[in-house]
């Protein structure tokens, strides 16, 4: 992301690479002091000391597969798949 922030306006060019799709757009997010807030998503401000764990607050866990095999069953989770180069 750039761009230039005018009061509580940021006008942004934003450039987003997933594997080898690069995508552009311009977007304009307003800043507050509880919240940002863009084309697409609000973010709400919390306050980190009393935030619980939760599915959103967990810490991703890498999977390996055991030796000699090429597939592991995982339950109740969400799988994020990246390459290792």
């Amino acid at each position: 992301m750039k761009g230039n922030l005018v009061g509580n306006k940021a006008k942004l060019d934003i450039v987003t690479k997933i594997e080898l799709d690069t995508q552009k757009s311009q977007e304009t997010w307003t800043i507050t002091e509880s919240s940002l807030k863009s084309d697409r998503e609000t973010f709400t401000k919390v306050n980190c000391a009393t935030l619980e764990q939760d599915n959103s607050t967990i810490k991703p866990v890498r999977i390996s597969f055991d030796q000699g095999t090429t597939s592991k069953t995982i339950k109740n989770s969400v799988v994020k798949g990246t390459r290792d180069s």
